[in-house]
């Protein structure tokens, strides 16, 4: 008696993909933070290729809002690994880069940047080596105050 195969093309494709493919892998489909911690793990992650501020590698992207006019300081200070961080204002496509870090605090990252209220811009998050992994928050933070040139003053 000869054993009999199915292949099912369907079974094969979760299987291919299973445990690869995370909501946030690439610009376009970003998931909205909030001001406080943003939980960040890019161990299942790949690099998105977006032109940005700096080389970001196995990255995570993130939305975020502001609330009122006032630098927000966008850190993953706290999370384990080697990170870097880009902060961009438009839109996927045609991104314009506010600010990037790498090893602002520790192998760790931090950027503040101007925000004004219901300015919308895109975070995107990883690691610095071609294999590493960040695990932890993405934290954000409402400086409070007025944006530096929101009046005469600043």
């Amino acid at each position: 008696m000869r054993p009999s195969f199915v292949f099912s093309t369907a079974a094969l494709a979760v299987f291919a993909f299973s445990g690869t493919a995370i909501a946030q892998d690439d610009c376009g489909t970003a998931v909205p933070a909030v001001e406080g911690a943003n939980a960040l793990d890019n161990t299942a992650a790949t690099t998105s290729g977006e032109a940005g501020c700096t080389s970001v590698n196995k990255d995570l992207w993130y939305s975020f809002t502001a609330t009122s006019d006032a630098n927000h300081t966008f850190d993953t200070c706290g999370a384990s690994g080697d990170s870097k961080l880009a902060v961009f204002d438009g839109t996927c496509g045609a991104l314009v880069c506010l600010g990037s870090n790498d090893d602002s605090c520790g192998l760790l990252s931090s950027v503040t940047v101007p925000m004004v209220n219901g300015q919308t811009v895109m975070v995107q998050v990883g690691a610095f080596g071609a294999t590493g992994v960040v695990i932890g928050d993405l934290n954000i933070t409402n400086l409070g105050g007025p944006a530096p040139g929101d009046d005469c003053g600043t």
